[in-house]
Formats: C-alpha cells, structure tokens, sequence
C-alpha cells in the first residue's frame, strides 16, 4: 500500500505540491496559481473550497504543515509548507510517467508543467518515459486487433472499433510527444 492509497490522494492533489516546492503559500494564493489560464489552469479547473479540501487530506498524510497567523483585525490566515516527505512524494511523482490512457489530458500535463518549470533535461525524461510507456500501450492494443482479425469476427464488431480508437489515441499521443519534445529541444 503506497502513501496515494493510504490517504486517498489523487494526481491533482499530490500536483498542488509543486506550487509549494518553490515557496510557502496561503491558500488563496495558491488558488491563484492554480487557476491561472496561462499554466495550470488551462489543463485543471479548481474551486477554491475543493482548495482547501485537497489541502486537508496533504495536511493528513503529513505532506504539508500550516502556520497560522493574524494581521490585525483580519481573519486568522493559513501559510502551507511542504514537508520533506511531501517534497519526496512530489519528487517521486513527477518523474513517473501516467499508466493508463484516460489519465494523460489531465495527469500527465500536470507532470509537463512542472517538469517544465524544474528543467529542460526533466521534462525530456519524462517525455521519454511516458513514450516507452505509450509503446506498450500501443503493443497492447496492437495485439488485440491482431487476435480480432484472427477470430474472423463480424467486420462490424465493436470490440474492434474500440481497440482500434485506443490504438490511434495512443499513436496521436506519441505524435505529440515527439513533437514537444522537438520543441523543447529547440529552444536549448
């Protein structure tokens, strides 16, 4: 069992770490990260109270700690640190690449941001892990579609129409990871 299943933690939420990686935040400030449309946001859409939910369950699993304090009159604010086992867990997920094709819009363009924001030489790794992982993907349904011709089943066989969808989906996503990674490349 892994820290992800322990606290129920998903992608996005071990995702909001990175912000913290380069400085503590409040939590309205930290949704002004997330929800700004030239990084983050154009990828994940985030409610302020979904926020601090996501925040609660980091706090929980220790990956974040909180200083509160009071400006005056104001209402008692929240500082969020990652912890060093936090920093650890993002680190650790940042370099994995996604495992299922339903994940890479949303999980692994997380990844990309923040890769991209550590290095040039990270993000290229974690292209080329997520294209040998996309290979067998693409392996996987390559073999079904092989094992569909050989039943000789109804050429109208929706079995078939959905392997096929996967396989073009998964070539469409290696397209593009060589694509960005050429782009990435160039601007060295």
């Amino acid at each position: 069992m892994n820290i992800y299943s322990m606290n129920n933690l998903n992608d996005v939420d071990i995702s909001l770490l990175g912000f913290l990686v380069e400085k503590p935040l409040h939590g309205y400030e930290l949704h002004r990260e997330v929800t700004d449309l030239k990084g983050f946001g154009i990828v994940w859409k985030l409610k302020i109270g979904k926020l601090y939910t996501m925040l609660n369950k980091l706090h929980s699993a220790n990956l974040v700690t909180t200083t509160s304090y009071r400006e005056g009159n104001r209402p008692i604010r929240n500082e969020y640190y990652i912890t060093a086992n936090g920093e650890k867990t993002f680190r650790e997920w940042l370099k994995k690449p996604v495992h299922h094709g339903r994940d890479f819009r949303n999980s692994f363009l997380l990844k990309l941001f923040f890769s991209l924001k550590q290095s040039k030489l990270d993000a290229l790794n974690l292209i080329t892990a997520q294209q040998q992982e996309c290979v067998k993907w693409q392996r996987h349904f390559s073999e079904k579609l092989i094992n569909q011709k050989n039943a000789k089943e109804s050429s109208t066989n929706f079995e078939e129409f959905v392997h096929r969808y996967r396989w073009i989906q998964v070539e469409a996503f290696l397209k593009w990871l060589d694509w960005i990674s050429e782009k990435i490349r160039e601007a060295e």
